[in-house]
């Protein structure tokens, strides 16, 4: 037999109970209810013509935890609006182009005729440009925080989870030049077209990263140059001049970026 739970009312199957599955979607229900209902949700009582009302809430930035009042957004007119938080300004927000990178989605109201006529709900956890540890091992039958082992990072952006474990950039360069885009993911592979030059972006203030870079030199080999923010081993970068040949380097930083300790991996 189920016994209630001291929070938040949540039916627990009994040790006995082999036939929980019902209980636990229904538990996983109330809990993502009390996850979103509230904060900024929909004050469709407020609402007039073009002015969508919302309620209030806090939300997650970094290491700063912002609250928002409820408030109220006029919308154009006879489109498909998109209401967001923006988390660099900490203001709820509108376009007619859609959500953006950043950006933790809200709404898309559709309006016509000087009123709204439809409105979809697009909220997910609210949180923006943190760290999540998730824990997870499947030869497990007790799933909770005391399993540690396989740990995956995944960052959290745009209240959106995005698993960027082992994914895998091919990079391209432009009049000299080529962006290795942290926020895209961690493994980047180069074959070298031109002579490049290396700059690093979208690393997170006061988070470690770790990266790995795969050139291929063509048949004949052309130079790569990295940021002076690149610390190789030994204070010597390593020689990547030989033709038709694929080198590995790894890049960790632990201070946001600002340094990287540059590794050669090897040539193949």
């Amino acid at each position: 037999m189920s016994e209630l739970t001291t929070k938040l009312g949540l039916s627990k199957p009994a040790d006995d109970d082999t036939s929980w599955g019902d209980e636990i979607r229904g538990a996983l229900d109330i809990i993502d209810k009390a996850l979103i209902s509230h904060y900024f949700g929909e004050n469709a009582a407020g609402h007039s013509g073009l002015n969508f009302a919302y309620l209030g809430g806090v939300y997650r930035n970094d290491a700063t935890i912002a609250t928002i009042a409820a408030g109220s957004i006029e919308l154009a007119d006879n489109i498909t609006n998109y209401i967001f938080l923006d988390v660099s300004v900490g203001a709820i927000a509108t376009n007619a182009t859609g959500f953006e990178s950043g950006d933790i989605p809200l709404f898309t109201v559709i309006t016509a005729a000087g009123a709204i006529t439809n409105v979809t709900d697009n909220r997910t956890l609210m949180a923006a440009n943190v760290t999540l540890v998730h824990n997870h091992d499947t030869t497990k039958s007790d799933v909770g925080l005391g399993n540690v082992d396989n740990v995956k990072q995944m960052p959290i952006s745009g209240g959106v989870l995005e698993d960027y474990a082992e994914k895998i950039v091919a990079l391209l360069s432009s009049e000299g030049a080529s962006t290795i885009d942290l926020s895209a993911g961690n493994v980047f592979e180069h074959t070298l077209t031109e002579a490049t030059t290396y700059t690093i972006s979208n690393a997170v203030s006061g988070s470690a990263h770790s990266f790995t870079l795969i050139i291929t030199q063509p048949e004949t080999a052309l130079a790569a140059t990295f940021p002076a923010s690149v610390k190789w081993q030994n204070g010597e970068a390593p020689d990547l001049s030989t033709a038709s040949k694929i080198y590995v380097l790894t890049f960790l930083s632990i201070d946001g970026g600002t340094t990287w300790l540059g590794m050669f991996g090897g040539e193949f």
